[in-house]
């Protein structure tokens, strides 16, 4: 049976880089107590990296679900962006 690393290593490789960006702004956003636009910035780096991380581990298990997934993701993080350019000055 073969590893995942040897089968998907870019999928594996994005997975952690997810999984290390998911953990990083959970350890800022616990240890600083900065302005709330800081917060809510980090909250969703958190929650985007986070949710990005689930959806390419369905394209290691199921990919047709894993690739549906991965399109609404990309359009809910376009969704975000676009919001937030709207917010600034």
């Amino acid at each position: 049976m073969a590893e995942p690393f040897e089968t998907h290593p870019a999928i594996m490789l994005i997975f952690i880089t997810a999984i290390l960006v998911c953990t990083a702004a959970a350890a800022i956003k616990t240890s600083n107590d900065n302005s709330s636009i800081h917060c809510i910035i980090v909250t969703k780096i958190s929650l985007l990296s986070g949710s990005l991380a689930t959806s390419v581990l369905l394209l290691v298990i199921l990919p047709p679900l894993g690739w549906l997934i991965l399109i609404i993701w990309t359009f809910f993080l376009v969704k975000q962006i676009y919001d937030g350019m709207l917010q600034l000055p």
